[in-house]
């Protein structure tokens, strides 16, 4: 990840999904302090712990952080879900379709795209934000080149991708996450797009990247099993 780093510029860097801002990502800002980064989080009680962990980094490099979704609307009212028992953090038992066993989820697990092994509804946690379409949110910041974007939606990314026109927006490196589930693990909630999501929302993006002369590459660290696009 450093080499592709240092080979691209520090002006514009964007990150959605920030979480509570302690990653890679701002290691990486600490490390090569671009002008200017953009965080995006949906959760509305993770915006004091990101202001607070980007504070020395606020010294050097302009800090913008947006507390809403992206999504493919501007101005709607979105749920977000994390699965749960009985509405309480933790384990919500085992997940044949993943093969990872029993996972325990936190606040970096909350989606736009809840699945079939989250269990019931009445039992998620769910939070309600604001969105913005990725095109509006550049447009509201005088974006137009993006040297480095950084994608952490669970199974969200796919769409926030597609959504892109790259003719409009240069952006030299992109880093989305991995989710490789097949279209029947989307049935239960969003049954009318479950063709979308997962595994074939992987290879439109391939696709769609590919024709706009990316090279994708597979990178695995703290920030999670992803896919790196560089922009030849």
């Amino acid at each position: 990840m450093e080499n592709i780093l240092n080979s691209i510029k520090k002006s514009v860097w964007i990150q959605i999904g920030t979480n509570n801002g302690i990653d890679n990502f701002r290691k990486y800002v600490n490390e090569y302090k671009p002008k200017k980064v953009v965080l995006v989080e949906a959760n509305s009680s993770l915006i004091h712990d990101i202001h607070k962990n980007y504070d020395t980094i606020k010294k050097y490099t302009e800090v913008i952080i947006v507390n809403k979704t992206i999504y493919t609307e501007n101005n709607k009212e979105v749920s977000l879900f994390l699965p749960a028992k009985n509405g309480i953090y933790g384990n919500p038992g085992v997940q044949p379709d993943r093969q990872q066993g029993n996972h325990t989820y936190t606040n970096a697990h909350f989606s736009l795209l809840p699945m079939n092994d989250w269990g019931e509804k009445k039992h998620m946690i769910e939070i309600k934000s604001n969105s913005i379409t990725f095109h509006m949110l550049c447009q509201e910041l005088n974006i137009k080149i993006i040297d480095f974007l950084q994608i952490d939606t669970e199974g969200f990314d796919s769409e926030i991708i597609k959504s892109i026109n790259l003719n409009n927006i240069n952006i030299s490196v992109i880093r989305y996450e991995k989710w490789p589930f097949k279209e029947e693990c989307f049935s239960r909630y969003n049954n009318e797009n479950k063709d979308k999501y997962g595994l074939n929302g992987m290879i439109c993006v391939k696709d769609k990247l590919e024709k706009n002369n990316y090279k994708l590459y597979d990178i695995k660290d703290k920030d999670g099993d992803d896919i790196i696009a560089i922009k030849n």
